[in-house]
C-alpha cells in the first residue's frame, strides 16, 4: 500500500486532535483540582479566623454572657467590650460572605455560619447590638443573614 501525502495528512491530523483532546482533557483535569485546593485553603483560612475570634471571645466570656443576656448588665466600659465582641464574630461572618460570593466556599459552608448568627440573634443583647452596627456592613451581607429571622428581629433592620 502507497502512502500519499493525503492519508499521511489526515492521520497526522487526527493524532493532533486525539493530542488536543487529551491536552484539554488534563487541563480540565488540573483545574478542578486547583479550585479544589482553592476552596480547601479557603476553609482552612477560615477555621483559623474562627480560632482567633472565639479565643478573644474566650478571653472575655463572662462579658460576651452577660452582654447576651442583656446589656443592662454590663458597665459602659463592657458595652464597648460586648460591641467589640459582637464585632469580632460579625466580621468573621462577613468575610465567610465574601468567599461564598466569589464562590470560595460552598454553600453548606456558608449556611453554616448563617445558622450560628440565627443562633446568636436569639440572644437579646446580641441582636440590640447587631442592630446597632449593621449599617457598617455592606447590604448584601446584612441581607443574607437576616432573610431568615423571624419578623420580630428583622423589624429593627428596616
Amino acid at each position: 500500500m502507497d502512502w500519499g501525502w493525503e492519508q499521511v495528512t489526515a492521520i497526522a491530523t487526527v493524532l493532533g486532535v486525539l493530542g488536543g483532546l487529551i491536552s484539554l482533557g488534563f487541563v480540565v483535569y488540573e483545574v478542578r483540582r486547583n479550585a479544589d485546593a482553592i476552596e480547601g485553603a479557603t476553609v482552612q483560612g477560615l477555621m483559623s479566623l474562627e480560632v482567633q475570634v472565639f479565643s478573644i471571645l474566650t478571653q472575655h466570656a463572662d462579658v460576651y454572657e452577660r452582654g447576651a443576656e442583656d446589656l443592662a448588665n454590663l458597665t459602659s466600659g463592657e458595652r464597648f467590650l460586648f460591641n467589640r465582641l459582637v464585632a469580632c464574630k460579625i466580621s468573621l461572618l462577613n468575610s465567610a460572605y465574601v468567599q461564598f460570593e466569589q464562590q470560595l466556599i460552598d454553600l453548606d459552608v456558608w449556611q453554616a455560619y448563617v445558622r450560628a448568627f440565627q443562633q446568636d440573634a436569639e440572644a437579646p443583647g446580641y441582636m440590640t447590638t447587631w442592630q446597632a452596627i449593621r449599617l457598617r456592613y455592606p447590604e448584601g451581607f446584612r441581607d443574607s443573614l437576616e432573610q431568615n429571622l423571624p419578623a420580630a428581629e428583622q423589624a429593627g433592620s428596616a
